[in-house]
């Protein structure tokens, strides 16, 4: 079995006020270049959020970005399939939720998503004393955490 692509075509930010910002992205190898302090590594935080960070905004980048938009959204293909993946921070019950295609899930429920869309397979395996009543940790996350996103055996093409 051959995992699928995950083509990241566009990311956006939406403020408050004013025009939202896009980030667009194109095939083959993206290049984030600018000035010292334009926000490069802004952009990569807060795609990284929305790939299912299960922290909160204000963990993942700063207070004065978390002031400042509303929420960041993802346009990406796997495969021949279009997602839409959005964070909304400021919505009512929406902090810890991802919206994929305007869906509300769980982290976790992201990450099956994700795993199952890539054809990436959940592992699980016991732990602890094998006679007694024991968990069975999930060997394959696709995020397993704000500091890390993994993508194991897939290939992270950014498009």
């Amino acid at each position: 079995m051959t995992a699928k692509m995950l083509h990241i075509k566009k990311a956006v930010r939406y403020p408050a006020e004013d025009n939202h910002d896009t980030l667009d992205l194109t095939t083959g190898v993206n290049v984030i270049v600018g000035e010292l302090n334009a926000g490069k590594t802004k952009w990569l935080q807060m795609i990284d959020f929305v790939l299912g960070d299960p922290g909160k905004p204000e963990e993942a980048f700063v207070q004065e970005l978390v002031d400042k938009y509303d929420r960041v959204a993802l346009v990406l293909d796997i495969g021949a399939e279009e997602i839409s993946i959005e964070r909304r921070w400021k919505e009512a019950g929406a902090k810890r939720k991802i919206f994929v295609n305007d869906q509300a899930l769980t982290v976790q429920e992201f990450s099956d998503f994700m795993l199952d869309r890539l054809d990436i397979p959940l592992i699980r395996v016991p732990s602890g004393n094998p006679y007694g009543d024991r968990s069975w940790p999930a060997l394959t996350e696709f995020s397993k955490s704000k500091d890390t996103m993994a993508l194991p055996t897939a290939i992270l093409h950014v498009r």
